[in-house]
């Protein structure tokens, strides 16, 4: 699915820096490395987008979603300067293909799996119950890119009036009531009647 070409402002608004700095702050560099490192990448060339700022590249394409993906990659680079990271240039729409499909999603597996974690105490309201934490499980139905890979992994779900226009995953997250953390996740087609869970 297309992005379109809105623009975040000419300059970088403060929610825009809260945002990215949150993710920086939740995710920090020594983080990330060590899922890169998980996933086989060995320190190599200094690329125009190297591998971690590919990676928090992506975390942001889910912040700024209406905006176009050299703009979110422009004010992520903006931002991670103000952080102690290198900042690069924006690289072209080829450029950033090249490097997601270099990067692939094992880095993200891997970062999911060593970061989202329950964050609750027993001070929080709604984390425990009678010694025991709370958890939720729920789930929904998302829309992927209209791809014959996607197709064949996920399929188009049916009804009535025929298929959908894209390609639908099932995404079932297992949730800490509390503090509303995702601890856990299953990206399966929307046929599929069990969860296959992230790292299982």
């Amino acid at each position: 699915m297309a992005r379109t070409l809105a623009i975040l402002g000419s300059g970088m608004r403060l929610t825009d820096q809260v945002s990215i700095g949150l993710l920086a702050r939740t995710y920090p560099r020594s983080a990330i490395d060590s899922a890169l490192d998980r996933s086989g990448f060995p320190p190599g060339r200094n690329r125009l987008l190297p591998v971690h700022v590919v990676v928090y590249y992506v975390l942001a394409l889910g912040l700024f979603m209406e905006a176009s993906i050299q703009e979110v990659l422009r004010c992520l680079l903006d931002s991670l300067g103000h952080f102690g990271m290198e900042p690069s240039k924006v690289a072209t729409k080829g450029a950033i293909s090249q490097a997601r499909t270099r990067v692939g999603v094992e880095p993200l597996r891997q970062l999911f799996l060593s970061c989202c974690r329950p964050l609750g105490t027993p001070s929080i309201r709604g984390c425990f119950w009678k010694g025991l934490r709370v958890m939720a499980m729920d789930g929904t139905t998302l829309d992927t890119q209209d791809t014959q890979a996607n197709e064949d992994a996920f399929g188009r779900s049916k009804s009535g009036r025929g298929e959908t226009a894209f390609p639908q995953l099932r995404m079932t997250l297992l949730a800490e009531c509390g503090s509303h953390a995702v601890v856990g996740a299953a990206l399966d087609p929307t046929a599929t009647r069990s969860a296959h869970w992230l790292g299982k």
